[in-house]
């Protein structure tokens, strides 16, 4: 797969996203989006102590919803990303929270997988991105953010 690298640290993270079992991936590549989202609203908040405190885990802007939410309501993205960034994240929690066995062949996972929009529209170079399984689906959804 090829990604879009934007330093050292996210080479890395990457790196051991493509190298996870399923339920690391989902966890690690919501991340990475989380990440991204942050860098993004940054951009658009003063750079003091109050905004670091925003993004405290406990506070307004510490979880992925709260992020994706304001990252659209600031018109960062569109309808289709916050559609597709809010089944990453229920993908993710639905990997982080369920103490069963899980993996992208999971009947609920997969039926969330297949109704991400970017890894089924979005073209690169040309050439149509159409994974059929759950795992490239997600994993593509993640690199075209």
């Amino acid at each position: 797969m090829v990604w879009s690298i934007i330093d050292e640290t996210h080479r890395q993270i990457i790196e051991e996203l493509e190298s996870q079992t399923d339920r690391g991936a989902a966890i690690i590549g919501a991340s990475l989006l989380d990440r991204r989202l942050e860098e993004a609203i940054r951009v658009h908040l003063l750079d003091n102590k109050v905004t670091e405190k925003l993004f405290d885990a406990s506070q307004a802007l510490g979880s992925f919803s709260a992020k994706i939410d304001l990252a659209y309501s600031l018109g960062l993205y569109g309808e289709k990303s916050y559609h597709d960034l809010n089944l990453i994240r229920k993908i993710r929690n639905e990997f982080a929270h369920f103490d069963t066995p899980l993996n992208f062949d999971s009947q609920s996972v997969a039926s969330r997988c297949a109704e991400l929009w970017f890894p089924k529209n979005v073209e690169i170079n040309n050439q149509p991105i159409a994974p059929k399984e759950a795992r490239a689906q997600y994993l593509r959804a993640n690199y075209l953010f």
